[in-house]
């Protein structure tokens, strides 16, 4: 199978899920989202940040 790379408008529920669905098939997902959100999405997974 070929890895795909996506990238993710939104943090939300139907975002997140097939965002991890992805990731979890072997796929590179990025998820994009405004900085307020992170923040508190950081508080509450363990969320890595890269530039």
């Amino acid at each position: 199978m070929t890895s795909l790379n996506f990238l993710s408008i939104g943090a939300g529920a139907i975002g997140t899920y097939i965002g991890g669905s992805l990731a979890l098939a072997g796929h590179s997902v990025t998820f994009v989202e405004q900085p307020s959100i992170v923040e508190i999405l950081q508080e509450r997974w363990h969320i890595g940040r890269t530039p």
